[in-house]
């Protein structure tokens, strides 16, 4: 991982990404995840209840602008996803 990456972000990355589903962060329920170091000074009541303050919000002009996304996406060639039938 890249050196601006502090320990506890790596480690929880590690965790939430371990392909073993019997390592990876969270498999005993969520408290594994708000538990874990990199959260330890997130107040989540204040989260919940939306005390803490956005930083950053985005300036949307309706609900199809896509200027936050990345033209790598956005010009894209749609395709139709294939379904099968259900019995």
């Amino acid at each position: 991982m890249k050196d601006y990456f502090s320990e506890d972000a790596v480690d929880l990355l590690k965790g939430l990404l371990a392909l073993n589903p019997k390592v990876r962060l969270g498999r005993n329920g969520g408290q594994d995840i708000r538990s874990h170091p990199w959260f330890k000074t997130l107040d989540w009541d204040a989260l919940y209840n939306k005390k803490i303050p956005m930083l950053f919000k985005p300036e949307v002009i309706d609900d199809r602008d896509l200027g936050y996304f990345d033209k790598v996406f956005t010009d894209e060639v749609i395709k139709e996803t294939p379904t099968r039938a259900i019995k």
